[in-house]
Parts: structure tokens; sequence; C-alpha cells
């Protein structure tokens, strides 16, 4: 619907339409809006009660205020039409309002955003200091490679193992990943990746996750170092990662005829309900016994 508005300066046409306070209602008793060449003016909502007259039940709010209980409205129509009508004597002077009204919204969001945006980075940056540390990074003195505990000799990796949980890291470190000990101004620390809440989260709840996936969803943490590293005797072996992206150690309680560990890809792939596929597999030995 269009209103003609007449002055002695000027005749403006305006349309007014009729949206929803809600994405995806149409109608029925859901909150209306009024709008006026597509800008919102006010609105209408039902208040209808069982115990007032059935001839009151739109209420509406706008240039006439709020308009409602004794002064309602029969239908959505008339409660909106008496927000325009009102509207209608003086446009130029409600657009005012509403355009000094949406600067107060806008400026008042704006706040809101800062102050949240600089309590994140203050969150953040508190977070990274316990992850991190106040100091800053420093040479590195000693590394297990990444997947060192899925290539190198049992006794070895065991010793890391036991170092790790004597720093209540045991579970903690994402072993795709290199650890690192790193010399720093005051202390020596432990470098390592570890998996994100989310991460450890998605673990918890068995949800399935590629290598890939898995290499990313890591953050880096320093703990200070209280005990000496063993020492690391094989070198790192990045030709290895790809084949560790499809072979990974695991275990099936059910069918696990005396095997500790088991292959989950070449178990999976061989089909069987009564055997498995024992750790290492032929795949993984060979590229663990072979030389770039």
């Amino acid at each position: 619907m269009s209103t003609l508005v007449a002055s002695r300066r000027k005749v403006r046409i305006f349309k007014v339409t009729r949206g929803w306070e809600h994405a995806g209602y149409t109608g029925g008793v859901e909150d209306g809006v009024i709008l006026v060449d597509g800008r919102r003016i006010g609105g209408t909502y039902w208040c209808g009660n069982p115990d007032v007259s059935q001839n009151r039940q739109w209420a509406s709010y706008g240039p006439a205020g709020y308009l409602y209980g004794d002064r309602g409205f029969p239908t959505r129509k008339a409660a909106e039409q008496a927000q325009v009508r009102e509207y209608a004597t003086n446009p130029d002077l409600y657009d005012r309002l509403n355009d000094q009204a949406d600067a107060e919204r806008a400026a008042e969001q704006a706040e809101r955003e800062r102050r949240y945006d600089e309590e994140c980075e203050r969150r953040e940056a508190a977070r990274r200091r316990a992850r991190l540390g106040d100091d800053e990074p420093g040479p590195t003195i000693w590394t297990a490679p990444a997947f060192h505990h899925l290539y190198a000799p049992f006794d070895e990796t065991v010793a890391v193992a036991e170092w790790l949980a004597a720093h209540d890291l045991e579970g903690d470190v994402s072993g795709v990943h290199p650890i690192r000990v790193e010399q720093r101004a005051g202390r020596q620390v432990i470098v390592f990746e570890e998996p994100t809440p989310t991460a450890q989260l998605a673990a918890a709840m068995g949800q399935p996750s590629t290598h890939e996936a898995r290499m990313r969803a890591v953050e880096t943490r320093v703990v200070t170092l209280t005990a000496a590293p063993p020492p690391v005797t094989v070198p790192n072996r990045p030709d290895l990662v790809a084949v560790f992206a499809v072979h990974f150690p695991t275990k099936f309680p059910l069918i696990d005829y005396g095997f500790t560990v088991a292959c989950g890809h070449c178990t999976k792939e061989a089909g069987s309900r009564t055997s498995v596929v024992a750790w290492r597999c032929t795949p993984v030995t060979t590229a663990i016994d072979s030389k770039e």
C-alpha cells in the first residue's frame, strides 16, 4: 500500500509494507514489522486474552508510541494503520528520529563489539602465556622426531614415554609432531604439540578424523624441564609420514587373539571378524627398514 503526504513544500509518496520479526514466519499471531520504503518504523503483536474483549486483539508500537490495552485494535491492519497515520503527519521528523535511533544503536553495537574483541584478546593473551610462558623462545638442544613412538626401538620409545609421564604429559603429547627441549634465558622447557580441546573431545567421542585433520588440530605448549630427556638414536624420518597417515596401531578387544596391538588399516582391509593384522604390519615394516 502507498500513502500520499502533502505539505506546503512537497508531496511525498511512500510505500508501506508488512514484514515479520523472525525469519520463516509469514502470518498467524507472529510479531509483525511495519516498513516504510523498506525501513522499519514500528511493529505489531498479538495481545489477545480470553478475559478481555475479543475486539481488542492487536497492539502496535512506532511513531504513535505503544498502543495496546483498552486502545488495542481488532485487526493487525488497524494496528499498523494507527502508526502509519502518525508517521504521515511529519515523515521527515520521524525519519530524523529513526536516523538518530539507528546511529545510537550502531554506536552501542560498535561499543559492544569493541569490548568483546578486547576481552577475547585479553583471554587469548592469557591463554597464550599459560601455553607458551612469558619468556622468549631459545635454541633447541634435544629433539624426538615426529612419529618417534612408531618406528624407534621399543626401549627407546618406553624411555621417552616415561620421561613425558614424569612431567605429567602422558597422553597429552601429539606424537605426529617433533618433541623438543629448548634452552631459554632462565630455564629449559619441553616444547610439544597438544591436541586442541575440540580434537580431544572428538577423539573421546570416537568421531572419525583423517590424519591431515589430526595434524592441524593441535596447539603448541611448553612446560618447564625437570628431568633430563633420554637419548634418542633414531634419525628423523619424514619419508614415513605418508605411511603412518594410512597405517596406525590400535586394539580390537573383541577379536584380539593374542595380539596386543594391530594395524587398524590392514585389519579393516582384511575384512575378517576372527583375526587381526598385527602391528607392525608388512607395509610399515618395509617402509621402516627401507633407506632413502
